[in-house]
């Protein structure tokens, strides 16, 4: 299930043309470590914060 959030991530970030940068809220680091790591769990805190900025819902 991780990798699947983490797989919706990369595709939204890239669809919208967004780097890494621009995901940064959580840091640069922590979104190329969740998308090219062995990734942490992230939480629920800071899956909202990265879907508010890609303009999606946690659900989607």
């Amino acid at each position: 299930m991780l990798k699947l959030l983490i797989e919706k991530i990369r595709t939204l970030r890239k669809k919208k043309g967004y780097t890494l940068d621009k995901l940064a809220e959580p840091s640069k680091s922590y979104i190329w470590q969740l998308e090219n790591d062995n990734p942490p769990r992230p939480s629920a805190d800071k899956i909202a914060k990265i879907a508010i900025v890609l303009g999606v819902t946690p659900a989607t």
